[in-house]
């Protein structure tokens, strides 16, 4: 039992597709999509679910003209990208069926979170909320669902160097340019619930428009709660 060795398996395939400026390469963890992302602005999404034959299923620019991408991470449940910019933007990118039943990656909000470049995010490991840090040193936590800020508290004097959030998301570790590492400690029970999110439509994960949708939660956290 305790003999049994780990063991790494190659495999080669070509795929017509320039990679001069990618800078953030994410696999889903079903395997089956491959993210490539230059600062730029580009994105290229590949479908891998034949790992011998790759194929470019969408290609395009994901930021407004003279914005560059800046920081980027899966959203809990690896069905949406969050897309962080120069601008202070973070939009969040998820594959939508479209009229003639086929998946394409399209943005289904936008989160204005500062004036100056994100340069971190931080998914929420058990629910489908982030935590985004600025280059001004400003940390923000929000929930993608119900459209929240729920927090948006001024860490440090210089960009941070490193930050994350606890499996609970109910602390913080903050490390500064100036070498200290501070401890924060976080109430945020329920933000998924909203005015928007209850009584308005909601455009959720996967689905091909906003409306009114009501289903019990899913057994794991890799879906969102839908609560109207």
């Amino acid at each position: 039992m305790f003999a049994d060795e780990a063991t790494v398996t190659r495999a080669d395939s070509i795929l017509d597709y320039s990679t001069a400026d990618v800078t953030d390469i994410l696999i889903d963890k079903e395997e089956q999509n491959l993210y490539l992302l230059g600062n730029a602005g580009r994105l290229g999404l590949i479908d891998i679910t034949d790992k011998s034959a790759p194929v470019l299923t969408q290609e395009q620019n994901i930021v407004e003209a003279g914005q560059k991408i800046t920081s980027v991470a899966f959203l809990n449940g690896d069905l949406s990208l969050m897309i962080g910019d120069s601008s202070g933007l973070v939009s969040q990118w998820s594959k939508v069926r479209d009229k003639l039943n086929r998946f394409s990656m399209q943005k289904i909000r936008v989160f204005k979170v500062s004036d100056k470049a994100v340069v971190s995010i931080n998914p929420e490991q058990r629910r489908k909320g982030f935590m985004t840090v600025d280059a001004n040193g400003t940390i923000g936590i929000y929930h993608s669902t119900s459209e929240r800020e729920m927090i948006k508290e001024h860490v440090g004097n210089s960009t941070p160097v490193a930050a994350a959030i606890s499996p609970r998301a109910n602390a913080l570790l903050v490390q500064t340019g100036e070498g200290k590492i501070s401890y924060w400690k976080v109430d945020n029970e329920h933000p998924e619930v909203s005015l928007r999110s209850l009584w308005q439509e909601v455009w959720y994960e996967s689905y091909p428009k906003p409306d009114y949708i009501w289903q019990s939660s899913s057994a794991n956290s890799d879906f969102e709660p839908n609560t109207v």
